[in-house]
């Protein structure tokens, strides 16, 4: 629901400042996720949390695409490679903490 919200959102506020309400969005989902013991108090933790990160990667590349210095599809070529090797390292990370 939230990418269907978020060019709407994007032209309300700036970009910036929508990252940082979204970024709080999802540490307090977050929160309430962990430290709640009643199940309904988690579960919408967890929603709170997928709304606040449900933007995270258009916004990123929307900033890539504007950086000065280099085409826009090169800068988002390389987030690009960052968000594959993040999906490469992350899983075994992950493993070895579980």
């Amino acid at each position: 629901m939230g990418q269907f919200l978020g060019d709407e959102l994007k032209s309300r506020f700036a970009v910036e400042t929508l990252a940082r309400y979204l970024v709080g969005l999802a540490v307090a989902g977050l929160w309430l996720a962990i430290s709640r013991s009643s199940i309904l108090l988690s579960f919408t933790g967890v929603v709170l949390f997928g709304l606040g990160v449900s933007l995270g990667l258009p916004l990123a590349v929307s900033a890539a695409s504007a950086l000065k210095g280099r085409s826009s599809a090169g800068n988002v070529a390389i987030l690009t490679q960052i968000t594959l090797c993040g999906f490469l390292i992350g899983p075994p990370i992950i493993g070895l903490i579980a």
